[in-house]
């Protein structure tokens, strides 16, 4: 039954106007302002395409932040045209950082370090290997077995070098977990953005045999130091020396 106090919709098919009789468009001056607007946006897209290089926004990066593929780069960057490719290195520095903290941290190393000491700088040497508790350390650092002797720190380090500069049958075992450097690229991966550089390539086509095959003298050679903000830095140094 139908409800008698219902208001009824006209509508034209009634012979009604519809909902509303008077119907119109309403905040008029929003139409010049969107179209402003539009206009705007295309010549922003314009002075980019004509300053700037689209391509950007795609080609993949270096650890510098270059574009690779890219013959201009930020701040008179590298021109990266003829490597387009993009492949992870090693990263020497932190990579060698923990065969050197390992080095310096032995009970060798304090052996040879705890003579010229007094109580207090032992101490501060003990802090910064995280070998005693204090407040810059949350736990000891997995850094490998301690060596006490110098046959173990020259075999255990050559070993480890070795590896790292892929020479002799030692580059080979390179990431099993026997290797000398086990300790390292069991965290490795977990870090990879630590341990990895982005670089730029011509292709991702390298040989390796070719490289593998080269004399160590024939190779690319580099010097590691410590940086002097480094906790170990004196330490690293005073071993040096």
């Amino acid at each position: 039954m139908a409800d008698d106090n219902a208001e009824e919709v006209l509508t034209p098919k009634n012979g009604g106007a519809g909902p509303v009789a008077d119907r119109g468009c309403t905040d008029m001056f929003c139409i010049p302002i969107w179209a402003f607007a539009i206009v705007v946006f295309i010549i922003v897209t314009l002075a980019g395409l004509q300053d700037g290089d689209p391509h950007k926004l795609y080609l993949p990066r270096d650890y510098r932040g270059q574009y690779c593929g890219a013959k201009t780069n930020w701040a008179d960057g590298t021109d990266l045209q003829a490597y387009p490719a993009q492949s992870y290195m090693q990263n020497l520095s932190a990579t060698l950082e923990v065969v050197v903290q390992q080095f310096t941290c032995t009970s060798f190393a304090k052996s040879e370090l705890q003579p010229t000491m007094n109580a207090t700088e032992l101490f501060d040497y003990q802090c910064a290997c995280c070998l005693v508790p204090c407040g810059s350390c949350q736990a000891h650092p997995e850094l490998g077995a301690d060596i006490t002797s110098v046959a173990g720190l020259q075999g255990t380090m050559s070993a480890k070098l070795g590896e790292l500069k892929g020479v002799g049958t030692g580059s080979s075992n390179f990431f099993s977990s026997q290797s000398a450097n086990a300790d390292l690229f069991s965290k490795a991966f977990n870090e990879a953005t630590k341990y990895f550089n982005a670089v730029c390539l011509k292709d991702c086509h390298a040989d390796h045999g070719y490289l593998y095959s080269l004399a160590e003298t024939q190779r690319r050679q580099f010097v590691f130091e410590l940086a002097p903000d480094h906790r170990l830095y004196p330490y690293y140094r005073a071993l040096k020396a």
